[in-house]
């Protein structure tokens, strides 16, 4: 997918920011496939150390930062990418605004986003990875919107992993209930 918007940007790229990048392995996999773009990964969790062990091996043309107001703005960036991050944040709206006041975004930049689908499939595993919610594509629109972004394209990917998880779900709900003591 990502690769498709890269090829299909007029002007090409020259710049990608890859938000909440955590391991960097995305960010990576376009600075080392697309050498004359400069990518920044931005994660709230780097720090020196992180960063040092991170950056072993990684190509020159990635660098990272802890904060997104840390990005340099001299060159426009071309694709903002928020890969499962929108469920991790309380009030998407206001991140979204703050990516958009950046100097270097501006109305030709590309937004790249992902959400985990179905709020009835949220559960313990949700709570556990920080998530706030779950998106259908009316909400995660609806979101877009607010914050003055243009939908180009939306739909639902691994679809049939609903096959698995709707099961594992309705278990883990029936299991809570089975074990909260009925009262009086």
């Amino acid at each position: 997918m990502l690769k498709f918007f890269i090829q299909k940007s007029n002007p090409k790229p020259a710049r990608v920011v890859d938000i909440g990048s955590g391991d960097a392995f995305l960010a990576a996999g376009v600075a080392e496939k697309y050498m004359s773009i400069n990518v920044s990964a931005v994660d709230i969790n780097y720090n020196e150390e992180l960063i040092s062990i991170i950056r072993t091996g990684k190509p020159a043309n990635l660098a990272f930062y802890r904060k997104i107001d840390e990005i340099q703005q001299a060159e426009p960036i071309n694709i903002v990418i928020l890969m499962d991050v929108l469920e991790h944040v309380e009030k998407p709206i206001d991140m979204l605004e703050k990516i958009i006041q950046l100097k270097a975004v501006n109305k030709e930049t590309l937004f790249v986003i992902t959400v985990p689908a179905y709020q009835k499939l949220f559960s313990k595993h949700d709570v556990n990875l920080g998530h706030f919610k779950r998106y259908n594509l009316k909400e995660i629109k609806s979101v877009l919107i607010s914050s003055n972004l243009t939908v180009i394209a939306s739909g639902y990917s691994f679809s049939s992993l609903l096959l698995i998880r709707r099961p594992m779900i309705y278990w883990e709900k029936k299991k809570k209930s089975e074990a909260e003591p009925v009262l009086p």
